[in-house]
């Protein structure tokens, strides 16, 4: 950073692109192979025109994605200074020993989470503000019509790539603040990791073999966690997610799209066909969200012919998104999906929340200066 004041910067910035052109969107793209031909359509209606190579466009793809980090980051801050930051608050500060200083790299996989979780929104408003809700009929039974929900174009198969990218993180930053803890005390890392188990009993068990070199603090402040099924839900379905995501290709998970059922025209259209000769009347419903419906890509819908299975739900804005599933994989199978049917999006945002938590309690009670493995730490 140089000595420049915040304001110099901010005007010098000014300067540098008052004749910048407000970007319309992405025109279209070229590739040959490894040159890469794009356009930029401006909002004066002019295509502008480059050619670079895939490491140029490479580059130019990594500033682009700090940028929307940066941009996101800034909004959130709110402060004056705050375009001056970094997304990533660090820049690999390396230890004495070759590692991070205690409980950074914790820190950093959170971190990374985060990002994850930030390009995971990104593509689900990307993907609502392009998809189509429609239903096409399938079929028949009896005086019914059969009708499948369709999304077009389909959902974007990285969404649960992401999602297991944002899990992972979080999850492997446990591990390492279990580590770093370790460190700090003066012990061996070796074979550490932040516990989960099945009941209460055997978390005592693998506190009392593994972990009992750490102190009691240590091993009381994992079991007041909970880690088990039957005890902290939220967490136990972190570890449970991540597993699925490494026995499985991804984490299943399935598209829904949120709309308001339309009563007031239901009820208008039900009192003018019993009441043909009758002024159409006018209704008013207030919405207090009990009447917000989703449909899910795939869904079948039952109706009476001749009726029309979407006339009556009014999309959202923005009301596509990802939920876990609520099927099993395979018959006698564990469900994969400790949350089946929730939101993604908001039970992500709850468990990063409580992951950060977690941390902060353990640096506050066990953060010091980190000792070489098996030599005297800090008293506890």
């Amino acid at each position: 950073m140089t000595d420049e004041s915040n304001e110099e910067v901010i005007r010098r910035g000014h300067a540098e692109f008052a004749d910048a052109i407000p970007l319309d969107k992405q025109h279209r793209h070229f590739l040959i192979g490894d040159t890469v031909y794009f356009g930029l359509l401006g909002k004066d209606g002019v295509n502008r025109r480059f050619v670079t190579d895939t490491k140029g466009v490479a580059d130019l793809s990594a500033e682009f994605l700090e940028l929307s980090r940066l941009s996101k980051h800034v909004a959130s801050c709110r402060s004056a200074d705050a375009f001056l930051l970094s997304y990533l608050p660090y820049n690999l500060p390396i230890h004495t020993d070759g590692l991070f200083p205690p409980l950074i790299g914790a820190h950093l996989k959170h971190h990374r989470a985060s990002v994850h979780f930030d390009a995971l929104v990104d593509l689900l408003e990307r993907y609502s503000r392009q998809v189509q809700v429609t239903a096409n009929e399938v079929g028949s039974d009896g005086p019914d019509i059969i009708w499948e929900v369709i999304f077009s174009p389909p959902g974007p198969a990285a969404v649960p790539l992401i999602i297991g990218d944002v899990v992972h993180n979080l999850r492997s930053s446990l591990d390492l603040m279990i580590c770093d803890v370790a460190r700090i005390k003066g012990k061996s890392p070796s074979n550490l990791y932040f516990p989960f188990a099945d009941n209460e009993d055997k978390l005592k068990m693998k506190l009392v073999k593994d972990f009992n070199r750490l102190g009691a603090d240590v091993v009381r402040a994992i079991s007041d966690l909970k880690p088990y099924t039957g005890g902290n839900k939220l967490l136990r379905g972190l570890h449970d997610l991540d597993v699925a995501d490494k026995h499985r290709l991804v984490i299943p998970t399935y598209l829904t799209a949120w709309h308001r059922f339309d009563f007031a025209a239901q009820i208008s259209d039900l009192h003018q066909k019993e009441n043909p000769t009758e002024k159409r009347l006018k209704v008013s419903v207030l919405s207090d969200g009990t009447d917000w419906v989703f449909l899910a890509h795939g869904e079948r819908i039952r109706l009476p012919r001749g009726e029309d299975p979407l006339k009556y739900l009014l999309p959202l804005e923005g009301g596509v998104g990802a939920r876990f599933p609520t099927s099993r994989p395979l018959t006698g199978a564990k469900q994969y999906s400790p949350f089946p049917g929730e939101e993604v999006i908001p039970k992500l945002l709850e468990i990063d929340k409580m992951v950060g938590d977690i941390h902060r309690s353990f640096a506050g009670q066990f953060n010091g200066p980190a000792t070489s493995p098996e030599t005297p730490g800090p008293s506890p």
